[in-house]
């Protein structure tokens, strides 16, 4: 959605937490991932019919938005962005959930992207934001430093 953003966004879930993950090595960065998946499994244990899991996108459970969002997205900040340690963002809100997962440095033109499917390597994150049941949205579709997932309880 190129017209979507946080402030609204925010609104429609109803926030009662916001944390923020900042990441400084590459080892840190697969455990702030998971923190984020255990974190939002111990949230919403009563909501979900199962739990997310970073597995599922590897065993390609296309279910689990969350896996595919985290997994698909932070595999085009290591290939392809300048600074390799994206921050992440987390809102937790009463009627769902807003991951923001940003790229520091050069942003990129997500709407020429996703309208032309201009794909610049071979991942499969534009594939997976097209298809997802969840709002996808961005920062600045013309030039792209965030991504988020806005997901529904």
């Amino acid at each position: 959605d190129f017209s979507k953003t946080v402030s609204k966004a925010l609104s429609k879930i109803q926030v009662e937490l916001n944390e923020k993950y900042s990441i400084t090595t590459i080892k840190e960065f697969q455990q702030v991932l998971w923190n984020i998946i255990d974190r939002l499994n111990e949230y919403y244990q009563k909501n979900l019919e199962e739990p997310f899991d970073l597995y599922n996108w590897i065993n390609h459970n296309a279910n689990d938005e969350v896996a595919y969002f985290l997994n698909e997205t932070t595999s085009n900040i290591l290939n392809y962005s300048e600074n390799k340690l994206p921050s992440i963002e987390l809102w937790l809100g009463i009627t769902g959930f807003i991951i923001g997962i940003t790229q520091p440095g050069k942003g990129f033109d997500a709407e020429e992207v996703y309208l032309h499917n201009k794909f610049q390597n071979e991942g499969a994150a534009f594939t997976f934001f097209k298809q997802c049941k969840s709002i996808i949205f961005f920062d600045n579709p013309k030039n792209t430093t965030a991504v988020y997932l806005e997901y529904r309880i």
